[in-house]
């Protein structure tokens, strides 16, 4: 546990189940003097001795467990049941216009170096990590990129004008 009052990764999970109306549980480890997190929202239904749930915090695994991890206004953190610690970052324009091309960038989290053949809207990023991509509606288009083996990326919101 955390030795001084503060928001830490536990109390961010905790308010965003009272807000989305889930629920989550753990296990306590005394020797960790911390939980370790076995379901959040009714998952894994069934465990996978493979997978655990990893603590992202600004797109680096977590150093410590839920309880002793201090967060601060624009931390990032996420949850995510999976075998890897590797995240994706999403990044490009908010704004955009039908038929314009826009290139948005596929790069680890953690790395900032470019990621390639990650999925982004039906098209694949290149070695660079960009991708092209054009929106045929006006409205909110929200993409996410995703690779094999590797957390998702945050979705991206693009106002398409």
């Amino acid at each position: 546990m955390n030795p001084t009052p503060g928001p830490t990764a536990g109390s961010a999970l905790d308010d965003a189940s009272k807000i989305g109306h889930f629920s989550w549980d753990g296990v306590w480890f005394p020797s960790f003097e911390d939980y370790l997190v076995t379901t959040i929202a009714g998952r894994p239904k069934v465990q996978d001795e493979r997978k655990s749930w990893h603590i992202i915090w600004n797109y680096g695994y977590a150093p410590v467990g839920a309880c002793q991890l201090r967060i601060k206004s624009f931390d990032e953190v996420l949850y995510a049941y999976s075998a890897s610690n590797r995240t994706l970052k999403l990044e490009g324009p908010r704004v955009a216009h039908v038929g314009v091309p826009v290139t948005l960038t596929v790069t680890d989290g953690e790395t900032n170096k470019p990621v390639s053949g990650a999925s982004v809207g039906g098209k694949r990023s290149r070695k660079d990590g960009h991708v092209l991509v054009e929106f045929s509606d006006k409205g909110l288009q929200s993409l996410k990129a995703e690779k094999t083996n590797v957390i998702r990326s945050k979705r991206l919101d693009i106002l398409v004008v």
